[in-house]
């Protein structure tokens, strides 16, 4: 019995199924194979992705929470325009009790800002170095942000202390 057919019909049907199976064999092995393959390292890849994206999810939101509560703190810091009065006033107070005089207190045009108006003020206070020292450091410690910026010190010209 001989592998292939001696009749010529049978025999050219043998090499055409022969040639189909080789053919798919090939477009099995280079084709579909390596893309099956992929299409694994894809899904696998995806399913790791979701994960850390559950995982990240809720550790961005912490961190979201965390710097919302960041910004409340530093916005309960900025003073809001009906407090600088009483700011003011404060400023005057501990002025007093560290023996220093404010020669000048003159508001500045507001600086608009992106997340709020700065309000400037020309300040001058007159006193003893260490007393002026203590008076920036009682200002500097208030409940509120007051920053003090292009301070000039100067020797008082008269008979002051």
């Amino acid at each position: 019995m001989a592998l292939v057919p001696d009749d010529p019909k049978q025999r050219n049907a043998f090499l055409v199924g022969l040639v189909a199976l080789a053919v798919m064999y090939f477009f099995w092995d280079m084709w579909y194979t390596p893309r099956g393959e992929e299409l694994e390292q894809l899904e696998d890849q995806n399913r790791r992705a979701q994960i850390l994206a559950t995982r990240g999810g809720e550790q961005m939101q912490e961190r979201l929470a965390l710097y919302q509560r960041h910004v409340t703190q530093l916005e309960q810091l900025i003073p809001q325009s009906e407090e600088v009065p009483q700011l003011l006033n404060d400023m005057t107070v501990e002025a007093r009790r560290v023996n220093v005089d404010i020669a000048l207190m003159r508001p500045e045009p507001p600086e608009p800002g992106e997340f709020y108006t700065r309000q400037s003020y020309q300040l001058e206070a007159v006193g003893e170095y260490h007393d002026v020292a203590r008076f920036l450091t009682a200002v500097a410690s208030l409940s509120r942000i007051i920053t003090p910026v292009d301070m000039d010190v100067t020797r008082l010209q008269g008979n002051r202390g």
